[in-house]
């Protein structure tokens, strides 16, 4: 059968509407694959500089880390080596040595060595916001071409797990010498990470590409893009609209709804820090520990978790973070249990309490929620809790001043491990952080704990050192200058596609290296 010419034209033009289609979907499948090997995670915060030992803040130092490398890592309470493939301790444990891998290449094609690592080291003791972790270290040298050497004056058992701390990142010393100077060199920094500084755009992105030659294997995401999307609606809203790949930080109630979301996935890993609520123990009311411990009876914490954070934030049980080196729930015999409470506050000659309650608003997730109903908890056991709501710059004035004239009574705030290891938590307990020079808002202090803590810190052998820090538990909870509130929810959200994010992210809400992370 012979077509007319309209007949012939319009098959034309199915035919060229046909390959015009082949070629369009051709075209987006390509356009989709190539937009799937670009992670995009939007964060909370500002990535104020690219450079790990200037920076500021713990989500935007997991950005940034990518560039450098970390010597050790710590998981579940135990360290892996890493950059650093062994170490050992010599002069009884004052020096700890490690051993660097050999062939470690950097961005700028040079090899990582000795040098690098203690050069970098020595950098961060000098310029990081975070360099008091490494307070107790007086020298750090290169020994040859891959060993280095950390020198302190006495024996320090959480040295080597501070070195997993975020912020103890290598850099390359020669890309650092080529850069011309530091502030160059911030700008745009050079390490062995997994990924390559490609652009930093301030209050915007910061944007990485894969390093090819990184020793622990080719990255399996090209581009990183790490988004600053300060807004939390907002950054909901580009997860769920699939203009971001994760987020973090989100209200425990967007938690829960995006769990409903076959397409999110919610991870709320173990937390590094938790919230408690601080005790003056050198001025009444609460030099007296049976109204601290009064206190803790009358506060139901396992309702905060469920009314407030929908059972996000897990009740902390002892004053030594969970998940650290030799916590124990042991000692919490803190059980809501408002009729001991009335008990211990007759005891103590106080049953008709009254005080001040102050706390940074806005600092901390809920905190005001938190407070609000730790307020109306006491008044069931007729103690009046006055909240004071400050800013917090003038609240962390306020509860610094030196014990003689300090007007503080009790007080919220958050505390950390920052390597896995319960050293520099409990740190803040003793009488070298008295304020104004020192961050212990409970004015607490104790022989007893003294000398536990001593000696935790220089036993070498982890199983006595465990005793140590079960005896100092022990001490902290029946004495309670504070009371353990709950582990502050460290919410992240990423599309399913993005497989391996919650195995990088660290109780401290940074991020390990990410080159095993995937889109599928």
């Amino acid at each position: 059968m012979t077509q007319s010419r309209s007949q012939r034209k319009l098959t034309l033009s199915r035919a060229v509407l046909t390959v015009a289609f082949v070629v369009v979907g051709a075209m987006l499948s390509a356009a989709l694959a190539q937009s799937r090997d670009r992670l995009v995670i939007a964060l909370p915060i500002d990535i104020t500089i690219p450079d790990l030992h200037k920076g500021s803040g713990l989500p935007a130092f997991g950005a940034v880390a990518q560039i450098a490398d970390p010597l050790v890592l710590e998981r579940d309470g135990e360290i892996e080596p890493w950059l650093a493939e062994s170490w050992e301790y010599t002069d009884g444990g004052r020096n700890l040595i490690f051993k660097i891998r050999e062939g470690v290449m950097a961005h700028d094609g040079t090899e990582i060595t000795a040098e690098d690592v203690a050069w970098s080291i020595n950098r961060f003791r000098d310029i990081s916001i975070g360099r008091s972790s490494l307070a107790v270290v007086t020298d750090v040298v290169a020994l040859d071409d891959y060993r280095v050497q950390v020198s302190t004056e006495e024996p320090f058992a959480p040295l080597l797990a501070t070195f997993s701390y975020t912020l103890i990142g290598v850099y390359s010393k020669d890309g650092y010498d080529a850069a011309g100077s530091d502030e160059a060199f911030s700008l745009h920094p050079v390490g062995p990470g997994p990924y390559k500084f490609a652009e930093w755009v301030p209050g915007q992105r910061l944007v990485l590409e894969a390093f090819e030659d990184y020793w622990a294997g080719a990255p399996a995401i090209q581009t990183v893009e790490f988004r600053v999307i300060l807004d939390e609606a907002a950054r909901v809203a580009a997860l769920e609209a699939g203009e971001v790949d994760a987020i973090h930080a989100f209200a425990p109630i967007e938690a829960e709804r995006l769990a409903t979301n076959p397409e999110i996935n919610v991870i709320n890993p173990p937390s590094a820090g938790f919230i408690r609520f601080n005790m003056n123990t050198q001025r009444p009311p609460f030099d007296d520990p049976r109204v601290r411990r009064a206190m803790a009876h009358a506060i139901d914490r396992e309702a905060i978790d469920e009314a407030i954070f929908l059972g996000t934030a897990p009740v902390a049980h002892s004053l030594v973070p969970a998940g650290t080196f030799g916590y124990t729930e042991e000692f919490d015999t803190y059980d809501y249990d408002p009729e001991r409470a009335r008990e211990l506050l007759a005891e103590a000659g106080v049953p008709d309490l009254s005080f001040e309650l102050a706390y940074g608003a806005g600092r901390y997730l809920l905190d005001s929620e938190v407070v609000t109903i730790v307020q109306a908890q006491l008044a069931e056991i007729g103690v009046t809790a006055n909240i004071r709501a400050m800013e917090w710059a003038q609240f962390s004035e306020y509860i610094r001043q030196p014990p003689a004239e300090s007007q503080t009574q009790m007080n919220l705030t958050w505390w950390r491990s920052v390597n896995g290891d319960p050293d520099s938590a409990i740190g803040v307990f003793t009488a070298a952080e008295m304020p104004p020079a020192g961050n212990n808002p409970t004015y607490y202090e104790s022989e007893e704990f003294e000398r536990l803590y001593a000696a935790q810190q220089t036993e070498p052998d982890p199983d006595a050192r465990r005793e140590l820090l079960r005896d100092l538990q022990r001490v902290l909870m029946e004495d309670l200058p504070a009371i353990p509130m709950y582990q502050q929810p460290q919410l992240w959200a990423a599309r399913s596609d993005v497989v391996g994010l919650e195995d990088v992210i660290t109780p401290l809400s940074t991020l390990r290296p990410i080159h095993t992370v995937t889109i599928e």
